[in-house]
C-alpha cells in the first residue's frame, strides 16, 4: 500500500512520524488504513469463584483483564501475544460477543458489542467440525440460515473450500482429513458466512511445524485478497512477526496492552521472500522476545 494519499492523510502521517518509522504503509494503523474497526476502551474482566461476587479486588474473584485499551483498524492483521493466563483469549471472546466485560466497552464500527453477530466469525484451536458431515457439508451447514437455496449454498461452500486448497476433498469426512485439512475446513466455514472480522484463537497450535507454515502463508494470502480485519491470538513470536501488521504484547494478569510493535515488512514481502533471515524480521522478533520474556517472568511470579 503506497503513501500517495490526500493532504489529510499526510497530516495524519506527520502526527505520528516521531514514534512510527517510515515504510510503505502506515505501521501505526496497519495495511488496512486508519479507520478504526475494533476498539476496546478501559476493558476489565473479572471471573468470580463459585459463591463469589463480581467485584474487582474481591478475594474470591480473578481479574483476567485490568483496563485494556486497544484500537485495530479496518483491514489490519493484528496479533496479540502474551504469557499464559494473561487474558488473550478472554479479550477475543469479548470481541466475539461470547462474554461481556465487567467494566469498559468493546466496539465494532463504533457500536458496542452486544453478542455474537454475522459481522464476526471465530476459528478456534479445536476444529469443531461435525463428524457426520463431509467437508462440503460442514461449510454448507454454516450457511443454512443465511442462504435458502441449497444449490447456492453448495456453490458458496465449494468456492471457499477451493480458496483454502481443498478442491479435491469435498466428500471427505473429518476423520479422513489431516489436522491441517480440518483447520482449512474450519477457516473456509468461517469465511463463507462473509464476516468483516475474522477472530482466530491459536488456530494452528495443534498442527505440525511444516503444516503450520503452509497455513500461515495461505491465511496471509487469503486475508490480503479479501481485506478482512483479523484479530489473531498466538504464543508463537515467529508466527506473530510473519502474520501481523502490528503485534500487541500483553502484560501478566490482569492483562493490559504493554506495547504495540509495528512489523516493518509488507505482506507482499512476507509472501514472496524468505524473510526470516532479514534484519527487519530478526530485530522485530528480538524486541518481541524481550518484551514477552519479562512478562512471562512476571506471570511466573504471580502464579508462584
Amino acid at each position: 500500500m503506497s503513501n500517495n494519499g490526500s493532504a489529510s492523510e499526510a497530516g495524519e502521517s506527520a502526527k505520528h512520524s516521531e514514534t512510527v518509522p517510515a515504510h510503505d504503509h502506515d505501521l501505526r494503523y496497519g495495511e488496512g488504513g486508519g479507520d478504526v474497526k475494533i476498539e476496546a476502551i478501559d476493558v476489565w474482566k473479572t471471573f468470580s469463584a463459585r459463591g463469589g461476587k463480581k467485584k474487582k479486588g474481591n478475594s474470591l474473584s480473578t481479574e483476567a483483564l485490568g483496563g485494556l485499551n486497544l484500537s485495530i483498524s479496518r483491514g489490519e492483521f493484528h496479533v496479540i501475544i502474551g504469557p499464559s493466563g494473561c487474558g488473550k483469549s478472554t479479550f477475543l471472546d469479548l470481541v466475539a460477543g461470547l462474554t461481556t466485560a465487567t467494566e469498559g466497552t468493546v466496539l465494532i464500527d463504533g457500536k458496542p458489542v452486544a453478542g455474537p453477530g454475522l459481522d464476526r466469525a471465530t476459528v478456534f484451536q479445536q476444529y469443531a467440525l461435525l463428524p457426520w458431515k463431509t467437508a462440503l457439508g460442514n461449510v454448507e451447514f454454516a450457511l443454512e440460515n443465511l442462504v435458502k437455496d441449497s444449490k447456492e449454498r453448495r456453490k458458496i461452500a465449494a468456492e471457499y473450500l477451493d480458496l483454502v486448497g481443498l478442491k479435491d476433498f469435498y466428500g471427505h469426512h473429518p476423520f479422513e482429513l489431516s489436522g491441517g485439512m480440518k483447520q482449512r475446513v474450519a477457516i473456509a466455514r468461517a469465511l463463507a458466512v462473509g464476516p468483516d472480522v475474522l477472530l482466530m484463537d491459536e488456530p494452528f497450535a495443534a498442527v505440525d511445524a511444516l503444516t503450520r507454515e503452509i497455513l500461515q502463508h495461505d491465511l496471509l494470502r487469503i486475508t490480503q485478497e479479501s481485506g478482512k480485519t483479523v484479530l489473531f491470538i498466538t504464543h508463537s513470536i515467529d508466527e506473530a512477526v510473519f502474520l501481523a501488521d502490528r503485534v500487541s504484547v500483553m502484560t501478566a494478569r490482569p492483562g493490559v496492552i504493554k506495547e504495540i510493535v509495528p512489523v516493518p515488512l509488507t505482506r507482499s514481502e512476507r509472501l514472496s521472500d524468505d524473510i526470516k533471515a532479514s534484519d527487519a524480521y530478526v530485530s522485530t522478533r528480538h524486541k518481541l522476545w524481550e518484551l514477552l520474556n519479562k512478562e512471562a517472568a512476571a506471570a511466573a511470579d504471580v502464579s508462584g
